[in-house]
């Protein structure tokens, strides 16, 4: 009676393939899964600022994004990977007041990944106040998510005075650029 199977040679022979295949792709599934991160952090802030700028049209008042790390008042120290919150800023203080009517609108939670950082501008590095017209004055900024890959991955947005919101993305690896702003950023 003849047996079937495989010989210690044939599997030795399919576990060094199965190897190679697999040091080849889990650095490109571990890239995949990074960018993937990024792009949706970076989309997150970017809605938060497009519904806090539409909603202080909308309310004909001061809307207020700044970072939390509880979800409920704003932080006064720390990054913000952290966390986020956009609130009616009644009185334009940045500060979340149930006293004079202050309501948070929109919450966003800490940033996962442990190799992430959202750095903002020193003009928006505890805040960002769009006024009834949608403008955020005083407020021009970037903010720039960058993790363990650096410039070349790196993303940003950018509010300008007047409002606007925008992104940017890195074009050549050493910086961020955006033609319409001119802004050059690094990680």
């Amino acid at each position: 009676m003849k047996q079937k199977g495989v010989t210690l040679i044939e599997l030795m022979i399919t576990m060094v393939m199965v190897a190679l295949l697999a040091s080849v792709a889990v650095p490109s599934f571990l890239d995949t899964v990074k960018s993937n991160r990024v792009t949706s952090n970076i989309n997150k802030l970017t809605t938060t600022l497009n519904l806090a700028r539409s909603e202080a049209i909308r309310r004909a008042g001061n809307i207020t994004v700044c970072r939390s790390g509880n979800g409920t008042g704003c932080a006064t120290s720390g990054a913000w990977t952290q966390g986020w919150i956009a609130f009616v800023d009644i009185d334009g203080d940045g500060v979340v007041e149930a006293a004079d009517g202050d309501e948070v609108v929109l919450v966003n939670e800490a940033l996962p990944g442990a190799d992430t950082t959202l750095m903002a501008s020193a003009n928006a590095a505890d805040r960002v106040t769009f006024n009834s017209r949608g403008f955020a004055p005083g407020f021009s900024a970037t903010f720039t998510l960058c993790d363990d890959r650096g410039n070349a991955e790196a993303k940003a947005v950018i509010i300008s005075n007047t409002g606007r919101v925008q992104r940017a993305v890195d074009t050549d690896a050493d910086e961020i650029e955006n033609d319409d702003t001119g802004a050059n950023l690094s990680c």
